[in-house]
């Protein structure tokens, strides 16, 4: 179980990502928009971040030079607007 950057806990079911190892701290107490800034960079830790950014509506997240996108299946003001 993990406290995140909100104060949410985390419990992360065994089953669900047995092959994980578990994370190191600060990659789950801050949001980092550059993956490159984690100080473990592992699967763990850039699924945690992506998932918490998604669930923040914060649906871009760069790795370096990469740009990861997720889509929201809803209208954010960050992608769309209503100037024509």
């Amino acid at each position: 179980m993990f406290e995140n950057s909100l104060g949410e806990l985390i419990k992360v079911k065994s089953y669900i990502f047995p092959q994980l190892s578990p994370l190191h701290l600060s990659s789950i107490q801050n949001d980092f928009p550059n993956l490159v800034e984690l100080e473990e960079f592992c699967e763990g830790a850039i699924l945690y971040q992506i998932r918490n950014r998604f669930k923040q509506d914060k649906i871009y997240t760069n790795i370096g030079s990469i740009l990861i996108a997720v889509n929201p299946f809803k209208l954010l003001p960050v992608c769309f607007s209503l100037l024509v």
